[in-house]
This record gives structure tokens, sequence and C-alpha cells, in this order.
């Protein structure tokens, strides 16, 4: 069994335009973040060990490159932002049935996570 590998995929186009992504293949191991650019990956739960996703944009760009960024994440940095991306996308409030936080701090002062990601910034031409 392979250890655990979380990534955070963004992409950095010039002047501020966005990117919508989309996955043709292995759906469970990507998450689309809600609360902020980019998506989550459980790299574990891909098949073939390569990463396949659509980076539609939706302006005129004037530029052919765009720049991926991919981040090596800690599992409580995956866990906190797909919490934090599903939390506010219930539309049936259940105080009974809440979402669970992945808190890696908990103390008689203080609760909370912590987190750490490590990026990389690739360039790829647009065909």
């Amino acid at each position: 069994m392979s250890a655990e590998s979380y990534l955070y995929i963004d992409a950095k186009l010039p002047n501020g335009h966005t990117c919508n992504f989309s996955f043709d293949k292995d759906f469970h191991a990507y998450k689309l973040l809600t609360h902020r650019k980019g998506f989550l990956v459980d790299y574990n739960r891909i098949s073939n060990r390569k990463l396949e996703f659509i980076a539609e944009v939706s302006e005129l760009v004037a530029s052919d490159m765009i720049s991926i960024e991919i981040s090596n994440a800690t599992k409580s940095f995956y866990d906190f932002n797909y919490y934090y991306s599903n939390a506010g996308t219930s539309t049936d409030y259940i105080p009974d049935n809440q979402a669970i936080a992945s808190f890696n701090i908990q103390t008689d002062k203080a609760i909370g996570s912590f987190s750490a990601m490590h990026s990389i910034t690739k360039d790829v031409l647009i065909k």
C-alpha cells in the first residue's frame, strides 16, 4: 500500500482570467472547491497514476500560455479544504448531522487545523 498523497491544483492566467476545470475519469479522486479557485486531488485514487483534467478558459485571453500550479499538500490541508468547500453547499441544514472538520489542533484553549503545502508552477502552451 502506498503512502497518502494529496494535491491542490490551480491555473494562473494573465490579467486575472479564470479557468473552469472538469474531469473525464477518476471523478472520485478530484474535488472542485467552492470557497477558492482550483481543486483537490487524492492521488491514491487515480487509477493509472496520471493526472488528467480539462482546463477551460471562458474568456478571450491574449496569451497562449497557462501556468498550472501544482501543490503537494498535507492531509490536514486536504481534509480542511474538502470540509470547508462542502460546508456551505448544502441547502438542507440538519443540526444533528453536521459535517465533520479535520482539526489536528485540539487543546483546552484552541481548536483548529495546521496544514501546509509546497508548490511548483509549470507553464503550458495552449494549442
